[in-house]
C-alpha cells in the first residue's frame, strides 16, 4: 500500500494468475488506481484482456519486445488510440 504502483506489466499466465487473487481480496482492489497494465510476451487471451479491463477499471495494453529492450519495441496505444485484441499495433 506504500508504494501505490500506477501500472503493472506481466505475462498472460501471471494476468490469469492474478485475477482470481484480485477477487478475493477487493479492499486492496478498491485502493488500486492503475492507469493501465501492459502485458507482454506472449498472446493475450481477448477474454483475458476483457476481464482484466472490468476488474481493475483500466486498459490493458499488449506489447512485443525482448528482455534487452524491456520488452518495449511495439505497443498498443493507450485510449483514447485504437488498440486491438491480439495485436501490438502496426509495423514502424
Amino acid at each position: 500500500s506504500e508504494a501505490k504502483p500506477t501500472w503493472y506489466t506481466a505475462v498472460p499466465t501471471m494476468h490469469q494468475a492474478i485475477l482470481p487473487r484480485a477477487a478475493r481480496n477487493p479492499e486492496q482492489l478498491a485502493e488500486a488506481k492503475l492507469r493501465f497494465i501492459r502485458s507482454s510476451s506472449a498472446s493475450l487471451p481477448a477474454q483475458v484482456m476483457a476481464e482484466l479491463e472490468a476488474t481493475f477499471g483500466c486498459p490493458v495494453i499488449e506489447s512485443y519486445g525482448m528482455t534487452e529492450a524491456a520488452h518495449q519495441m511495439a505497443s498498443n496505444r493507450l485510449p483514447p488510440g485504437l488498440r486491438k485484441p491480439g495485436s501490438v499495433g502496426a509495423s514502424a
